[in-house]
């Protein structure tokens, strides 16, 4: 047992040792919007996101990426003529799992945890706060693609598909879920390895 413990560790150093380690900063704007029942009438909104992530390149095409970033989500919809806002903002740490082809092209996939820190309803003349009949823990699913123009500068798209809803209750809305498409840059601020 002790040496199978050993082999074990000495494999994850090598694999850590010859691994490329990236650490930058990643912005963007999303389009974001609820899915699912009591979504009926509801248009997306544009919002943005940003924050910082850090990608462990195991091989050459294998990767592993965690993030940590700011999204401010929502959706919008119209009530006796008047725009209403659902703003959402939450503190997003998905973790995604990534395979690189030699030409810069990567393709990613993986779960997302998110942390509700406000949520409004905001028209022109009233404002809501919506928080305490919210969820404070948001699911979800990412599904992306991206493309490195040099080491340290990219692009990236995403689609995070919601997997928990976002109310505790109220019917039929609370059995929506947050869904959004993402487009931004990312900027290495340093590599570490090969």
């Amino acid at each position: 047992m002790k040496k199978v413990f050993l082999s074990l560790i000495c494999l994850a150093s090598i694999a850590t040792a010859s691994a490329q380690f990236s650490v930058g900063a990643k912005a963007g704007a999303q389009l974001t919007n609820f899915t699912g029942d009591g979504a009926d009438g509801l248009d997306s909104k544009i919002g943005y996101y940003g924050g910082v992530f850090g990608r462990m390149k195991f091989t050459e095409n294998i990767a592993a990426q965690a993030e940590i970033l700011y999204s401010a989500q929502g959706a919008k919809y119209d009530m006796l003529g008047e725009t209403v806002k659902w703003n959402a903002d939450y503190i997003n740490v998905p973790i995604l799992f990534q395979y690189h082809l030699p030409v810069g092209l990567y393709f990613e996939t993986g779960p997302q945890v998110g942390f509700l820190m406000n949520a409004k309803a905001k028209s022109d003349e009233h404002t809501e706060d919506l928080k305490d009949g919210a969820e404070k823990i948001d699911l979800s699913w990412g599904l992306g693609a991206g493309y490195q123009i040099t080491k340290e500068i990219g692009v990236n798209a995403r689609y995070n598909l919601g997997l928990s809803k976002i109310n505790k209750e109220g019917g039929d809305a609370d059995k929506m879920k947050n869904s959004g498409i993402q487009l931004g840059i990312t900027w290495a601020l340093f590599n570490v390895g090969k």
